[in-house]
This record gives C-alpha cells, sequence and structure tokens, in this order.
C-alpha cells in the first residue's frame, strides 16, 4: 500500500552525478559533476506548461537561484558542484515556486528538511578502555565524481586522514592498520571504520580521560568540493580499569577550608606560604602548587585568612598570580623555560592550569570586602596515585582519612600538618629571585603529543609522537610574554638604559560597611540552607556523583560562627558549583545516552558566574548584566575604570620600531568585554624628555587576564604632520583602559625608539635619550654618515655639522653654486621669517585683548603646528676606502 503524503508541496532533496565534458586549454576533460534536484509530488503531477524556479540553501542561507524552467527541463533548475558550492560538509535545503501559464496562477512552496552532504560519523562518542581496542564508523552521505577517459571504466578514491586532535594531547591515542580510510568511488556508500588502540607506557604521560580526533579528506583534484573537508570532532572516552582518582579533588576555598585528595576536611587558619600539592613524574620532574595566605577579616574575627596568592611549577617553567596586600602584585610567568604549563582564561575571574600530566589547577578570582581572595581545587590524574603530597596530602585508597606529615609521620592534629608544608622565604616561588627560578632543572624526559602523517603517498600504520605538535585546548590560552620573547633581541641588550618597572599594587577601594550577624549553629544552617537552595544551579549539582552539597553547607555555617558575618555564603556556594561542573565534563557515566546529556547541558545553563552578583539575569549559562555593571559575574562597576601599572613591562615601557606593532598594557581588573577600549595619545619627546602632545585615537583592547591587555600600535596616518628635530626626537603614546569606552585610568607612557640610532640615558635615574655618534636622524629615519640625499649628492648626513638636517657638500665643485644660492635664500628666508613674526605677534596680541574683553580664558595648546616634511628620502651611501661609511 503507498503512502499517503500529507503534504504535496513539501520538497526533497537528493542527489546524483552527470557526466561533464569541458574544453580546457584546448583539451578535453571529462569528469563527473555531483549535482542535488528539489523534488514534490506537485512537481511530479503538474502539466507540461508549468514552471518551476528553485532557490538553493546551504547551512540555511541563500545560496543559488535558478532561472525559471518548464517542467520538461528540470535539470536547469538543479544545484550543481559550480553554482556556488565550495565543500561539502554542509546541509543543503531548497524552495521552489511554481508558475501555472493555463491559470496565470503562482504559488510557492515550503522550505525543505536539511540534508546532510558529507562524510558522517556514525558512533561518537568513542569509549575505549585503557589498553583496549575501538573503532571509528563513518559514511559518505553523497557520492564523489572522477576523471575518466572515455569507454573506460570510471575509478578513483577519495582519502580520510586523521588531523592532529584539538583540545587535549594525545599522548596515549593512536591508529592501528591505518591512520585513515580510502573510499572507492564504486562503494562509496560502504560504512567505513578506523581503529583506535590505548596505549598506557609506564614512563609516559597519562591522558586526559577526553580525547577529541578529527578527520580530512586529502587534496582532490577532480572535485575541490571534496578537498581539505574537515569533519567533526570525534569524541574518544578512555575508561580506566583503575578509578581511584577518579572522582577526587583537594581544594582550598576560603576561609580556607581544606580538603586533601582522600576527602578529609580541615582548616588552615595560619600565615605565610605552603606547598598545597606536589608531585614528581616518571622522569623526576617536579610538579608543585604553593598557596600564600594572609589576614583577611580584621574587623569583624581577626585570625581569619585567605588565598592571597597561587604559584604553579613543572620544573623551572612557574607562573605566578600574587594579589597579597604586601606584596607586589605580580600575574604571569616567572619562568617559561620548556613551555609546558598549559594556562587556559575561562573568564577574566576563572583560569585553569594544566601540568602535562593532565593534573590541573582550577582558580577563581574575587574580592571579599577590599582583599583580593582566590578559591583553588585541584583535581587530581591517575599519576597522582600513591605520589602526591603537600596539604592535599597522598592520593590512596587504601589509607583514607589520614594526613601526611612532611616528615613522613601520620598526624591527627590539622595545624601540625599543615605547619610542617610551610615554606621559607628562600623556598617560596612568590620570593624566589629569578635566577633561583632558572635553576630549578629544566624538563627532563619529552612530553609526546601524537599525529598521523602520510609517509611516500601511503597511509601510516604507527602514529609519530612529537613535542612540536601543537594540541590546544578548549579554553583560550593565556598569552605569555616570557614564553613569546624566546629568540628575540632583549630590549636591554639594544638600549643602554632601561627603566625598572614601576611597582604594581592595586588601588584600595574604601572598605564597605559589615553588618555583624552572630548566629547560634542552628540559625546558621537555618541561613544557609535557605541561602543555598535559593540558588537553582546548586539544586540542580545535588543529583550530580561525587558532589557534596551537605560540605558546602556546613563550610558556610563554619564561616558564620568564625567571622560574624553572611559574607562568605557565596564563597561555598560557588566552591560546590566548580566541584560540580568539574564532574559534569569529565564523568563519562553521568553523560551517557541523550537524557543524560540533556541533564549536563540543562545544569550548565543554569551554572552562572556568582549568580550575576545580583545585577544581571542569567541566560544559558551566561549573565546578562545591568547597565552599569560588567564582568562575567556582573561584580564590578563599569564607571570605575581598571588600573594601569605599566606599558610594556619587561622593557621598562620601551619598544624597538622594528617590532613593535602592539603594546602590552600591566593593570588589574580589565574585563573581558567588547568596550574594552585604549585610548592612545601620541606624543614627541625631546632628547630631556619634555613631552608635546598630539591627536587621540580610541582602539578595541585585546584582552588576555584580568591583569593584562594589548593594544595595537595605530597606523599614524599623520606622517606628514611630524617634525623631527633635538626637541621632537622620540616618538610615543600614553595609553589608558576603559572597561566601557567612556572612563578611562590614568596613562602610562610607552616610547617608541629606533635601535639603529637612537638610545637611552639614565640621568639621575630619569630616562633620556640621545643619539648615536655618527648617526644623523633627518625626518623620523636613521642615516648614517655620508649618506646622500637620493639623487641629489649635493646633500647627505655629516653629524659632526648638522645631526637633524640634511648638509650641504660645498667640497663638491658642482655643488658650489647650490652653495651660493642656498647662502642667498637664507637671507631672504630669515627676512622673510622677521616679518611673518612680527605679524603673528600684533595679530596674536589682539586676539589676546578681545579674549579679555570676552571674559574667556583660551589655554594654549602644546600642539605643534602642522609641518610638511620631504619623506623619508632614498639614500645613497658614501664608502671610505676601507669600505665603511
Amino acid at each position: 500500500m503507498p503512502l499517503f503524503n500529507a503534504d504535496p508541496k513539501l520538497p526533497e532533496v537528493s542527489y546524483g552525478l552527470k557526466k561533464v565534458q569541458d574544453e580546457e586549454n584546448k583539451k578535453t576533460l571529462f569528469y563527473e559533476s555531483l549535482f542535488f534536484k528539489c523534488m514534490s509530488d506537485e512537481i511530479r503531477d503538474s502539466d507540461e506548461n508549468t514552471s518551476f524556479q528553485f532557490n538553493w540553501y546551504i547551512d540555511g542561507s541563500l545560496n543559488f537561484t535558478s532561472d525559471t524552467v518548464l517542467k520538461n527541463n528540470l535539470s536547469n533548475g538543479y544545484f550543481y558542484e559550480n553554482d556556488g558550492i565550495k565543500k561539502l560538509g554542509i546541509k543543503i535545503s531548497c524552495q521552489y515556486t511554481l508558475h501555472n501559464q493555463d491559470t496565470d496562477s503562482r504559488s510557492i512552496s515550503k522550505m525543505s528538511e536539511d540534508f546532510f552532504a558529507g562524510l558522517k560519523i556514525l558512533n561518537e562518542p568513542i569509549i575505549v578502555q585503557r589498553g583496549k581496542e575501538g573503532v571509528i564508523r563513518m559514511q559518505l552521505t553523497v557520492p564523489f565524481g572522477c576523471f575518466f577517459n572515455p569507454g573506460d571504466d570510471i575509478s578513483c578514491k577519495l582519502t580520510v586522514e586523521a588531523k592532529t586532535p584539538q583540545r587535549s594531547s594525545c599522548n596515549d591515542i593512536k591508529g592501528i592498520g591505518s591512520c585513515g580510510v580510502g573510499i572507492e568511488r564504486k562503494s562509496w556508500n560502504a560504512v567505513q571504520s578506523v581503529m583506535i588502540k590505548n596505549e598506557d607506557l609506564t614512563l609516559d604521560y597519562k591522558a586526559s580521560p577526553v580525547h577529541y580526533i578529527q578527520f580530512h579528506t586529502t587534496a582532490m583534484p577532480s572535485h575541490e568540493i571534496w578537498s581539505n573537508v574537515i569533519l567533526q570532532e570525534v569524541q574518544i572516552y578512555v575508561q580506566d580499569t583503575k578509578t581511584d582518582w577518579k572522582g577526587r579533588s583537594c581544594y582550598s576555598h576560603s576561609d580556607p577550608h581544606m580538603m586533601t585528595f582522600d576527602g578529609l576536611k580541615y582548616d588552615n587558619q595560619n600565615p605565610g606560604t605552603f606547598i598545597m600539592y606536589e608531585s614528581m613524574d616518571g622522569f623526576g620532574n617536579i610538579m608543585q602548587v604553593q598557596t600564600r595566605l594572609t589576614p583577611c577579616n580584621m574587623v569583624t574575627a581577626p585570625g581569619i585568612f585567605c588565598n592571597c596568592g597561587v604559584a604553579v611549577r613543572a620544573a623551572a617553567d612557574v607562573y605566578v598570580i600574587d594579589r597579597c596586600p604586601n606584596d607586589e602584585y605580580f600575574f604571569g610567568f616567572k619562568n617559561c623555560a620548556n613551555n609546558v604549563l598549559d594556562v587556559r582564561k575561562q573568564d577574566e575571574f576563572n583560569y585553569m592550569i594544566y601540568f602535562p600530566t593532565s593534573t590541573y589547577v582550577q582558580l577563581r578570582l574575587w574580592k571579599y570586602q577590599t582583599e583580593n581572595v582566590i578559591e583553588v581545587n585541584i583535581f587530581p590524574s591517575k599519576f597522582d596515585e600513591g605520589v602526591s603530597k603537600g596539604l592535599c596530602s597522598q592520593l590512596n585508597s587504601s589509607r583514607l582519612y589520614d594526613f601526611n606529615h612532611k616528615s613522613h609521620l601520620h598526624v591527627h592534629r590539622p595545624d601540625s600538618f599543615s605547619l610542617s608544608w610551610r615554606v621559607k622565604d628562600q623556598n617560596s616561588l612568590f620570593n624566589m629571585l629569578k635566577s633561583d627560578i632558572e635553576n630549578l632543572g629544566h624538563m627532563k624526559g619529552s612530553v609526546s603529543i601524537c599525529t598521523c602523517r602520510k609517509i611516500k603517498f601511503e597511509l601510516s600504520n604507527t602514529v609519530q609522537c612529537s613535542n612540536n605538535v601543537s594540541c590546544p585546548r578548549a579554553d583560550e590560552a593565556v598569552k605569555s610574554h616570557a614564553c613569546n620573547q624566546k629568540g628575540k633581541r632583549s630590549i636591554r641588550s639594544v638600549f643602554t638604559y632601561v627603566p625598572n618597572k614601576p611597582l604594581s599594587r592595586p588601588q584600595r577601594s574604601k572598605r564597605s560597611a559589615v553588618v555583624i550577624r552572630s548566629m547560634s549553629e542552628k540559625e546558621a544552617r537555618i541561613f544557609c540552607e535557605t541561602y543555598m537552595n535559593s540558588s537553582k544551579s546548586f539544586q540542580a549539582c545535588r543529583s550530580v556523583p561525587n558532589v557534596d552539597a551537605e560540605n558546602a553547607i556546613q563550610n558556610c555555617i563554619a564561616d558564620i560562627q568564625l567571622t560574624n558575618t553572611t559574607l562568605w555564603a557565596p564563597a561555598s556556594r560557588e566552591g560546590l558549583k566548580t566541584l560540580c561542573m568539574k564532574e559534569l565534563n569529565q564523568n563519562n557515566t553521568f553523560r551517557e545516552g541523550k537524557d543524560g546529556q540533556r541533564i549536563v547541558e540543562n545544569i550548565k545553563n543554569m551554572m552562572c558566574p556568582n549568580e550575576c552578583s545580583g545585577h544581571g539575569i542569567c541566560n544559558n549559562g551566561t549573565c546578562d548584566c545591568e547597565g552599569i555593571f560588567g564582568g562575567s559575574d556582573c561584580s564590578q562597576e563599569l564607571s570605575i575604570p581598571p588600573d594601569v601599572f605599566s606599558i610594556n613591562p619587561h622593557s621598562g615601557g620601551i619598544c624597538d620600531v622594528a617590532n613593535c606593532e602592539e603594546a602590552v598594557v600591566e593593570g588589574d581588573m580589565f574585563l573581558d568585554r567588547e568596550n574594552l577600549t585604549c585610548k592612545m595619545t601620541r606624543f614627541q619627546a625631546s632628547l630631556t624628555n619634555m613631552k608635546v602632545y598630539h591627536e587621540s585615537v580610541i582602539i578595541p583592547a585585546e584582552h588576555n587576564t584580568l591583569a593584562e591587555v594589548r593594544c595595537r600600535v595605530p597606523v599614524n596616518e599623520h606622517k606628514r604632520s611630524i617634525r623631527y628635530s633635538h626637541e621632537a626626537f622620540v616618538t610615543g603614546y600614553m595609553i589608558s583602559i576603559s572597561n566601557n569606552a567612556n572612563n578611562f585610568s590614568s596613562g602610562q607612557f610607552m616610547y617608541i625608539l629606533d635601535s639603529t640610532c637612537q638610545d637611552t640615558v639614565n640621568v639621575s635615574g630619569q630616562l633620556r635619550f640621545a643619539l648615536k655618534d655618527k648617526y644623523c636622524f633627518i625626518n623620523g629615519q636613521c642615516v648614517p654618515d655620508n649618506a646622500e640625499f637620493g639623487s641629489n649628492n649635493c646633500y647627505g648626513c655629516a653629524s659632526s655639522e648638522n645631526k637633524f638636517s640634511w648638509t650641504l657638500n660645498a667640497t663638491k665643485e658642482e655643488c658650489k653654486s647650490s652653495l651660493d644660492k642656498g647662502r642667498y635664500e637664507s637671507v631672504l628666508v630669515s627676512l622673510t621669517m622677521s616679518c611673518v613674526a612680527v605679524i603673528l605677534i600684533v595679530a596674536f596680541v589682539i586676539a589676546i585683548k578681545k579674549l579679555k574683553k570676552r571674559n574667556t580664558i583660551a589655554g594654549l595648546t602644546k600642539f605643534p603646528e602642522s609641518h610638511i616634511d620631504t619623506g623619508k628620502p632614498k639614500l645613497n651611501f658614501s664608502f671610505d676606502s676601507r669600505g665603511k661609511f
């Protein structure tokens, strides 16, 4: 019994191949072209006098409209690959307009359903037991064509290869048999299989439980639409037979409540720097996290401490966030010897730092009253089992709830345990000199990252591992000046004097009033339960495995009784949400099945940071802030500008023109938002660093961290208005930053010099400038002695006579007439300028008198008058007999 089509106007997309004969360079080419046709019952049942026009859409956007065609010529309304299809791996849909010539009527069909044209992964995600094999299955949804000769069998192959994974290092995932598949044209729709295997090497780094592998097609000359097509990512979950480390975490939540990897909870109300976590990989490299504690509740409960600094070390790579009240503010790498610490930004207040062992640190930055506080979470990997130590203690399933003293004693007193892991200043990563940090020891062994590569035009049966392949993670990578400057000339090597970085310390905001709320334990519990359960995300997280909601309530109760305030309640709630989010991302069993996946997405959509601080609405996991507030959690008033401490802090505010494309701005409270902007006010400075200011431009800032933004150096469109002399020797910018493009910070200076001939000088600790010997500086260009002014060889650089303009060479016979003419013109110019000066003075006096009559004061600007120079000349260089200038 035939199926009844309820809607004859609903079209369907289908496909086909058409043989094409084409002339190219007087040579006939025969090939198959892919096309798509749009068909419905209405079209099939129409008469011969009906015509149609077809609209073709790619990924929902109109891409091609056909000519109007009669029913007996529908092929002219097909969508061919040369009608605008660039690459496959797309969704195609169609719609048509019907014209009936007999009735002079016109109607428009419905839109067809999307048809995916490309290569589909059939069984994603892939579950692989550690050390076992798995398979990835894929299938084409449309055929591919070939070049052919008339009379011959048509045959060709489409090759699909694995790409480097895009998110996590794949050091223990490899292909077996091949790193891809070759699909034959005759069996194009057969299901293809790629085998993968997990290898667990004893001394190699342990992989993350989640991996991402991506496939792509190789070049295919007969069909550009099939060349270098990127397929969807394939998720691979590695399941361990040993899973003791899964679901474990170690944390230090303010003020600070501690928990070891084995779930033992205690408080560490002691000042100083502590080793929170330490481990050692199979090559003997030390992985370490140090935390610094400071008093943070002096008003209501002296003796309460908070984390104000975190230092993370992998061998000799050290990343530090120091926001402690008596320290110099620091946010970034102190050393980057091997580039093995992977620092990622989730938003301006949340950061992830990955060790090469896949253990990672999650940090949340916030402010309690006037104190900068850091919440610290450490999530272990399989590699930490039986090895970890520090305040996180040893991850060991056979001996739970025991403190591991630094002296290898097992104690039951938290303070004795905590103090055993307090470090002296000389061992503190916060205080250690740069030279001492560099001597910590470079990374031993290699970090293997694997990919598939073609060898001799054949698919390889092994995966090659290299530490030169980058596998970035999902979050945005934090840029590092220390890591990016390798191999580049340092500013200190090309200039005589580089000022030290100014002291970096945020301005203190006024302390807000604190409400004293002394409560009994019962009253505190009622408050905390009510407060926590008012959060939808907190309630949703109760159902997530390995998340202890009661523990967050207990911490909230303890905070109230310790501090006599309820201000710490958000810290307990946000700490639980962090643990919940980690489980949602990594717990494979919770995500299995469509229902599980939907539950995960629903919870994530509620997970807005700090519940938007009461100044915004949570929309699919992102805060939509009220107009005057900003930040990922809507906690910051946009009218309060950020702090700016320094520009290019590693080079004393100096930038060499040969490599000066952007300014690195160091400060505090830079918000990652669209209106984060740089105000660049151009200036010129004299040899004594006296400045004259010119135009200002406002440009978008590139957010890096809460403490750093990048500003592109503007392309100066007013070069002809720049006049260079000893009074205007150096160009630069005064730079200030705004979070809302309106309220700007105070400005700091960046000086742009040409190290070829310009130099810096220290005069009583003040930055001054100098011109190097045997150079002129003319129209903003370094000119060596004896260089001539283009084709006019009568003028050149003679630095002993004039360092800032061209000098007439009177020793040449042909230049003497120019000398006499120059003298005459000089006298004439001097007389003319004298007359002009008298006229200007008279006019100026008259103008002043008029302004005084209006009782208006006009301020004199420091902007130099416009000046049209001769531009940068093409130089002719003259050499002496020794080949020198």
